[in-house]
């Protein structure tokens, strides 16, 4: 696809080429060598006599000569190129011009010595001197010496290949680039360090830019370990060489090693790498260009590969179902992406979550799929919360943002509450005017003050490992509500340990202590115990309720049960 607008975008080509230079490297030396157009004669050995139209002689006395330098505008690094040295004797005698042509500017030294001859007065002659330069960049070259200087600038550009073709980067050092994809996103895996757990991550490149992902093939036919990767750059763009919290080689998507920096290559051994290369949108529609850098400066690179340009896939998140207010636990939404693009792509994107008030995000899952130009793809997704607390949600890189609120649930008896170690069931609610229970083996009968008691029985799942935390019941974890009214947890007394109920349930009182009595709470085992309440004998099932509540840190659970 064409970029909207290459006007805007049309740049010198030299100043483009330097765009592409961010490498550090070691910079090659120009030769030095004498060049002669021998002993001098009618027609000047180093090159053709302009014997035609003699000039005049101008200046009268001892040999004087103008010189001419000529080369061409481009040429090509490590390949020789050629600059014509035009001398005329403009003196009323013979002689010989013998000084040199060097480099008066640019980043690399290089000098070749010129001797014509003898030339008679009015006699010219042209001689070629060749050059060939490691380092990319313009070069301003200066006929040194002699009565006056001539110079002429040529731009040494790169060494340049197509995907799929073959540049040796440095003597024995074949790089290949064997192909290219375009990704939004990349996956990876961050470490959770000494007693967390790893989580997901997703790099995106943010703004309207993509990941251009290079595959490398890299050989190395020599006799001793090179490097390779660390002088790359391109133009528009970046290499991505590290995620924000992690290592390249912790990618998840993607298969195979990254080449993040400098890659050893040992001796007669031959690699497969992939680099990440951050680019824009249009760069990529218009071709891009990433070239390899022999030297410290941000010039022109010396090798560089040249991208076709390629369409792009376009996602958009068309429905995101997460509703505004659930209930805590798990809450099941789907997301519905389509690809508007002109190309098929794979969309990437990260499910994060953070408190309203906070600045940091943290991801709790990452999604893909391959998505057809033209189609769409709807993601079946869940998120577990089990507090009763705001929590603000988002898809990166799509931007979509939902604040879901997390309220207290109405449940029936035998409705599981989530909490944060597993579940809190109420499982059963009797009505009684009298309770047994026992006591270092006597048994109690106890009555109501209130007119009858009501015993609820709890049942905590362990869901999370064998450290798991149990509620205690005091305070307000428990309340039981009557008509409007609230009622205390009602201290059946008596001493026991531990205390159970006889009659008319049979089991523990609901207490941490006693529940776990004989033995740890592990993961999968539930215990259950009955709570007791004293309320007037005038209140029906259908105007009661019993409510759960727990904080966990600074975050809360809630849950309340209707009994009738």
């Amino acid at each position: 696809m064409a970029s909207e607008d290459n006007q805007n975008r049309t740049v010198d080509r030299r100043a483009y080429l330097a765009a592409l230079g961010t490498a550090v490297g070691t910079a090659g030396c120009g030769g030095q060598s004498d060049t002669s157009a021998g002993d001098g004669d009618d027609t000047g050995d180093g090159g053709a006599a302009d014997d035609d139209t003699p000039a005049d002689t101008t200046v009268s006395g001892p040999a004087t000569f103008r010189v001419d330098l000529t080369g061409p505008d481009d040429a090509v690094v490590d390949e020789q190129f050629t600059l014509e040295l035009t001398v005329r004797n403009v003196g009323g005698e013979p002689g010989e011009y013998s000084d040199s042509v060097a480099v008066s500017e640019g980043p690399e030294r290089a000098e070749e010595n010129v001797r014509t001859g003898t030339l008679d007065p009015g006699e010219s002659t042209t001689v070629e001197i060749s050059f060939s330069l490691g380092l990319a960049d313009d070069y301003q070259f200066v006929a040194r010496g002699g009565d006056e200087t001539a110079s002429t600038r040529v731009a040494v550009g790169p060494v340049t290949a197509a995907v799929g073709e073959t540049l040796t980067v440095r003597e024995g050092l074949d790089a290949t680039i064997s192909g290219v994809t375009y990704e939004t996103a990349l996956q990876y895996t961050i470490s959770g360090g000494y007693g967390s757990s790893d989580r997901p991550g997703l790099y995106a490149p943010g703004g309207d830019r993509v990941l251009a992902v290079v595959d490398f093939e890299l050989e190395n036919t020599t006799t001793n370990a090179v490097t390779f990767g660390e002088n790359l750059g391109v133009s528009d763009g970046s290499v991505l060489t590290t995620y924000p919290s992690g290592e390249l080689s912790a990618t998840t998507s993607r298969d195979g090693a990254p080449l993040a920096g400098a890659t050893r290559i040992r001796a007669g051994q031959r690699l497969q790498r992939w680099l990440p290369v951050q680019v824009p949108r249009f760069a990529v529609e218009d071709g891009i260009e990433l070239g390899w850098q022999r030297d410290t400066d941000q010039t022109t690179p010396e090798r560089m590969w040249q991208l076709e340009p390629s369409d792009l896939p376009a996602f958009t998140v068309a429905e995101w179902t997460l509703p505004e207010e659930a209930d805590p636990g798990t809450t099941e939404y789907t997301v519905r992406v389509t690809n508007e693009g002109d190309a098929d792509g794979r969309f990437h994107a990260a499910v994060e979550r953070r408190s309203p008030d906070a600045s940091d995000w943290t991801t709790i899952e990452v999604i893909d799929a391959a998505i057809p130009s033209g189609a769409d793809h709807t993601f079946e997704l869940s998120v577990e919360w089990p507090y009763t607390t705001p929590r603000e949600f988002r898809l990166r890189p799509a931007a979509t943002r939902r604040t879901v609120e997390f309220t207290p649930p109405s449940l029936a008896v035998g409705d599981p509450l989530p909490v944060p170690f597993g579940a809190v069931t109420v499982t059963d609610a009797v009505s009684t005017d009298s309770v047994e229970i026992a006591a270092y083996g006597d048994n109690t009968v106890l009555t109501p003050d209130r007119g009858q008691f009501v015993l609820i029985e709890v049942e905590y799942l362990n869901e999370v490992g064998t450290d798991a935390s149990l509620p205690g019941p005091g305070g307000d974890t428990v309340q039981f509500t009557a008509a409007g009214e609230t009622y205390d947890k009602y201290n059946p007394g008596g001493g026991g340990d531990p205390e159970k109920y006889v009659r008319p349930v049979e089991g523990r009182e609901l207490n941490y202590t006693r529940m776990v009595y004989n033995g740890p709470f592990d993961t999968g085992e539930s215990k259950r115990g009955w709570a007791l309440f004293d309320v007037p004998d005038d209140v029906d099932r259908s105007e009661m309720s019993f409510t759960f509540r727990n904080t966990a840190g600074s975050l809360p659970t809630e849950g309340t049960w209707q009994l009738g």
